[in-house]
């Protein structure tokens, strides 16, 4: 992600080299409850941007005298879709791509603004079990089962920027070290 202007000298830099936005540049935020303080920090991180002003923090620092009904920006360093709901959304793009492609405009604009990872992991379950070949059949079984949905993303995914792919059998938002 590049970074944004951080027009109120908020971002700070960890000993590791990682940055961070201090939330206490724009006040006591022990005064917010922990949700806002959230929120708060990812207007931070995108003040000056495209889809954040500095209003837009101000606005939510002052919390709770924001206005209420106010709209702000929540673009989270992630999203991971199931294939229930990623695979519509896949398709989606795609066809807004193809629609903006025929007006004529540059079908690349049309990219998620945060990361996407898609997980076609519909049809994990347990087919062999009890030997030392178990884990190997039923990730076999896996991608023969999901075959069609991986031939289907796959080619219309690979346009986009910001979406990550990630296979059956191997795709885990927390990764074990153990080996059960």
């Amino acid at each position: 992600m590049v970074a944004s202007p951080d027009p109120f000298s908020a971002r700070d830099t960890l000993a590791t080299g990682e940055q961070f936005y201090r939330i206490d540049a724009l006040g006591d935020p022990l005064r917010l409850p922990y949700t806002i303080c959230v929120l708060l920090e990812n207007l931070l991180r995108r003040a000056g941007s495209e889809h954040v002003s500095e209003a837009d923090v101000q606005s939510l620092a002052s919390w709770p005298e924001a206005a209420a009904g106010s709209n702000l920006a929540f673009m989270p360093a992630r999203v991971i879709m199931q294939d229930l709901t990623g695979v519509p959304a896949v398709v989606d793009l795609a066809a807004m791509r193809a629609a903006v492609a025929r007006a004529g405009g540059d079908p690349a604009r049309v990219d998620p603004l945060v990361p996407v990872d898609l997980v076609v992991d519909h049809s994990v379950q347990v087919d062999a079990f009890g030997s030392d070949r178990a884990y190997a059949r039923n990730i076999e079984r896996e991608l023969s089962a999901t075959a069609s949905a991986t031939r289907c993303c796959a080619g219309r995914r690979a346009p986009f920027a910001t979406s990550g792919w990630c296979r059956p059998a191997w795709a885990s938002c927390t990764r074990s070290t153990s080996s059960t």
